[in-house]
């Protein structure tokens, strides 16, 4: 869709002309057209109003549904209504895991293509505005970059020690310190 690309750029009027020449026709892409132009024109009440029908949603594709919760979620942060946004955002996180898993190569591109940084940013945002610094924190951590990290357990003990005292990536243990 053409609107989709005149979003980003901040040219709502020919996205909304180019939303408008879908037809009334009701289908899973146009919905999330619309949705995603009403959010972009600040008009939060209208996604939701969009895409109000669960029992259509539940039709959509599975990518399709996790825009839908994406998008329901970013409406109900827009209108300050973080504990309601919660429950989709996470969905969306969720649905977008579970895709992951069934393609073990490409997991950390799935999640990424699937939610994006924009929905994780709103995922720890919500968590942030319902006092909970730390979850918002989590979120950001648990996914970023996870095709980086090791697959093996993790050593608390390596992770609690001060940074200074661990060994730096091509230095030897000491090298660099004082009095060394």
């Amino acid at each position: 869709f053409l609107s989709g690309t005149y979003r980003p750029t901040g040219a709502l009027p020919p996205a909304r002309r180019e939303v408008q020449a879908l037809g009334s026709e009701a289908s899973e892409c146009k919905a999330l057209a619309r949705a995603a132009l009403a959010m972009a024109e600040g008009t939060p009440d209208q996604v939701r109003t969009l895409l109000a029908d669960s029992n259509q949603r539940a039709k959509w594709s599975p990518q399709g549904q996790v825009e839908a919760a994406s998008l329901m979620g970013e409406s109900w942060l827009a209108s300050g209504q973080p504990a309601l946004a919660l429950p989709y955002l996470e969905s969306a996180l969720d649905a977008a895991r579970r895709k992951a898993s069934q393609v073990q190569d490409q997991a950390g591109s799935i999640v990424g293509e699937w939610v994006g940084i924009h929905t994780l940013t709103l995922l720890a945002r919500a968590h942030a505005e319902l006092g909970d610094p730390l979850n918002a924190a989590r979120v950001i951590e648990d996914n970023q970059s996870r095709r980086l990290r090791p697959t093996g357990p993790r050593n608390p003990t390596e992770e609690s020690r001060p940074r200074a005292d661990r060994p730096a990536l091509g230095r030897a243990p000491g090298a660099g310190r004082r009095g060394s």
